[in-house]
């Protein structure tokens, strides 16, 4: 947070001398704030390009997997028709129980 304040401060001495330099200080600490609220939100990841969150098995037989927390239900169908209740009580749980970010 400190390089945040040092970066608004930055551009508050730039004041009206320079105001592409102020304009990018002031875009630096908001996307530098935007990454910390992030950190602290525990931003749910999408799955895209780095670990999974759920699989989804429906041959030979049917299984959905949560990966963070090692839930499991055999009605994939039940799932997949937005069944997600019993996903977000076990990951609800786990995240009180210090188990997942």
């Amino acid at each position: 947070m400190a390089s945040s304040e040092g970066a608004i401060r930055g551009a508050q001495e730039a004041g009206a001398q320079n105001v592409p330099a102020a304009t990018l200080y002031l875009k630096l600490a908001e996307e530098e704030r935007e990454q910390e609220l992030a950190r602290e939100r525990g931003v749910v990841s999408m799955g895209f390009g780095g670990n999974p969150i759920r699989s989804y098995i429906l041959q030979p037989y049917q299984l959905v997997k949560d990966h963070r927390t090692d839930y499991e239900v055999g009605n994939a169908q039940g799932v997949l028709d937005g069944n997600l209740d019993p996903f977000i009580h076990a990951y609800l749980l786990a995240r009180a129980a210090g188990k997942v970010v």
